[in-house]
């Protein structure tokens, strides 16, 4: 059996020309596929899905097993679902969205990327459909939201066929999960972007690789009313449709109650109540700047509880802290009420 290790951003740590290499050694073997990744260069992710996927028809009597450890998102979800089976563990985060592109131009160039965009939009829904065996029109609704599931719910969503429990039996926190998920996707754009990637050069290959694919036409609005545009406020939505305006309030309460525990795993994490009472306050959402704010606040606090711990080992007293009894009973607070924001 030959293991291939798919990780980091697709096109930098892992490319197409890395993947041609491993599946010509392989020659014919059975694949472990292992990959952890953000995403990256959609031409790349597709030239690796396809060349996977090329490898099974030159050798079918091969397995090709593909596991997620971490994380697949982006192109990286696309290349887990090239294979016969696509395994995931219980702390794995798999996410699914539209491409997307930078570039500069006119009203011209600029429709012929959108153009792009929506047929690779189509390609990647197509895949998803038919391992999920959802609706494409549901699908690109679930694209369209960027929507992130973790552990078992992958394997629910249709999009993994077997669930790798952890030996230790310790839950990993999901909103601590996704947290950083979010954040491995934005310093991989922030990275893209830094290093000059050409986004309009890798989307006209992209798309070149499927110009000859049967094409589904589907509106990026897909399975949405279009005829009829309707601005209301909320109570109207209330009056005339209570049911939906019941699903947006508590669709409101889950993304709060999501936002609060994040920050008090990462205030418990740090040991840093202070910081998430903050954050909590000013309704302040997860970036790289909020993540490194509680990454140097746990440095900061574990430097202090090692003198302290020197002090007491040494005959001293270690120092009390009416403001950090404070901050705790807040968190209390929340954790006891944040089920019913």
């Amino acid at each position: 059996m030959k293991i291939i290790i798919i990780e980091g951003v697709i096109g930098w740590e892992y490319t197409a020309s890395d993947h041609r290499k491993q599946l010509e050694e392989a020659a014919g073997d059975d694949l472990d596929i292992q990959i952890s990744s953000p995403g990256g260069s959609v031409y790349d992710g597709n030239t690796i899905k396809q060349l996977t996927e090329k490898y099974k028809r030159d050798y079918p009597n091969s397995s090709i097993i593909i596991t997620t450890y971490g994380m697949s998102m982006s192109m990286g979800s696309i290349i887990a679902l090239s294979g016969d089976e696509h395994h995931v563990h219980e702390d794995s985060t798999y996410m699914i969205h539209n491409p997307w592109a930078s570039g500069i131009g006119d009203y011209r160039e600029m429709g012929k990327m959108a153009d792009f965009l929506e047929k690779l939009s189509n390609m990647s829904a197509r895949v998803y459909s038919r391992k999920s065996r959802k609706a494409i029109e549901e699908i690109r609704i679930l694209m369209d939201e960027e929507t992130f599931y973790f552990g078992k719910e992958i394997i629910d969503a249709g999009f993994a066929d077997k669930l790798i429990k952890k030996k230790d039996n310790k839950k990993t926190d999901k909103s601590e999960s996704i947290a950083y998920a979010k954040l491995a996707v934005e310093d991989t754009i922030s990275r893209m972007k830094s290093e000059k990637f050409d986004f309009q050069d890798d989307l006209l290959k992209a798309v070149a690789l499927i110009k000859d694919d049967k094409e589904i036409k589907i509106p990026a609005s897909a399975g949405k009313n279009k005829q009829t545009e309707v601005i209301m406020d909320l109570e109207q939505l209330k009056k005339d449709h209570p049911g939906l305006y019941a699903q947006v309030v508590q669709i409101g309460k889950d993304e709060e109650f999501d936002r609060v525990s994040a920050h008090i795993t990462m205030g418990e994490s740090a040991n840093s109540f202070d910081i998430a009472v903050k954050h909590i306050k000013e309704k302040t959402g997860f970036s790289q700047s909020v993540s490194a704010e509680y990454m140097s606040a746990g440095k900061k606090n574990q430097s202090l509880q090692n003198r302290q711990d020197d002090d007491v080992n040494t005959g001293g007293q270690a120092g009390g802290d009416d403001d950090e009894a404070d901050t705790k009973a807040f968190v209390e607070k929340i954790k006891k009420t944040r089920g019913k924001v």
